[in-house]
């Protein structure tokens, strides 16, 4: 997925560790209308992916059933969520926060960014009218304190929001984990530069 500038970059890198991260300023006098306005732009755009992939085990290959989180960015169904969640899909279907379910299919993955793009196949829709999309921001103009939300579907369940703060906005993980967060052979610490928070963060909402 191309970046066009450092500030995208970070913005990708922290969306693939901690779930899709929404932040904004810290007014207090609104605060209360910043957080209504970012669950409403994001909250639609995010999807329950459940993947049926193949795993080598006792021998053999083993097929298994996992579910992590993404968020619609373009209007023609394109998906962004982690390498992990859907990096070795070989079936996608993506639950909708409307309810509706849609089939969809891997695009492209990169373990060493821990981001992967689906495409949802539209033509299976039943719904009619335009898709939610969220759009990215520029990390560069997030601080440590500003208030975040961390959007998904935990524990492969409904789409859910859950609130913090902004803890350190370049957290390397390399110096963390002893050289790095290693994925499919990959260093994932060596490269990209993730944005640590408080928001609570379950298990699904990887993505």
């Amino acid at each position: 997925l191309p970046a066009s500038s450092n500030g995208r970059r970070a913005v990708l890198a922290a969306f693939s560790l901690l779930g899709l991260v929404c932040t904004f300023g810290r007014t207090s006098a609104a605060s209360d209308a910043l957080l209504e306005r970012a669950i409403e732009r994001v909250f639609p755009a995010l999807v329950r992916i459940v993947v049926l992939s193949d795993e080598p085990g006792a021998g053999r290959m083993e097929k298994q059933l996992s579910a992590g989180s993404g968020a619609v960015i373009s209007a023609d169904g394109y998906i962004i969520t982690n390498h992990h969640v859907a990096g070795k899909a070989r079936h996608l279907v993506c639950r909708m926060a409307d309810g509706e379910e849609i089939e969809a299919k891997l695009i492209g993955t990169d373990a060493l960014a821990d981001i992967a793009v689906i495409q949802l196949d539209l033509s299976r829709r039943k719904k009619t009218g335009g898709l939610t999309v969220a759009r990215f921001g520029n990390s560069d103009n997030v601080r440590v304190g500003d208030p975040v939300l961390a959007m998904g579907s935990p524990m492969a369940v409904s789409q859910s929001v859950t609130k913090g703060i902004v803890a350190n906005t370049s957290l390397m993980m390399s110096s963390l984990f002893g050289g790095g967060l290693r994925l499919d052979g990959e260093s994932v610490g060596s490269l990209v530069r993730w944005i640590g928070h408080d928001a609570v963060i379950y298990s699904g909402n990887s993505g």
